[in-house]
């Protein structure tokens, strides 16, 4: 997965993407030019660029609910995603949870 800073950063301007290393309950970690780089969640905002990270975000999504997801359907999805508190938009969280669900 990767973020885009909204600040400006030492050496790295607003706007610039990079890979993220983790993700815990109040920061990101993100690898800037080989180091590890700690933000807020306000700082960042975690993005998918291909159908590959669009999976894996929702997967991860998924590792972070306790219910299983056959049998999902659209409220179901609303209603985890009030749930997840993380730097990402509403419409990329249920674009990656239903690429999970339905492929």
């Amino acid at each position: 997965m990767k973020a885009k800073i909204k600040i400006n950063y030492s050496e790295v301007k607003k706007g610039q993407i990079f890979q993220i290393k983790e993700i815990k309950p109040k920061r990101v970690t993100l690898d800037i030019n080989g180091r590890n780089v700690d933000f807020g969640f306000s700082e960042v905002k975690i993005i998918a660029q291909t159908k590959i990270d669009l999976f894996n975000l929702g997967r991860d999504f998924m590792l972070m609910g306790k219910t299983p997801i056959q049998g999902w359907r659209e409220i179901d999805v609303t209603n985890f995603i009030k749930q997840i508190n993380l730097p990402v938009t509403k419409s990329l969280m249920r674009r990656a949870i239903n690429c999970v669900i339905w492929g």
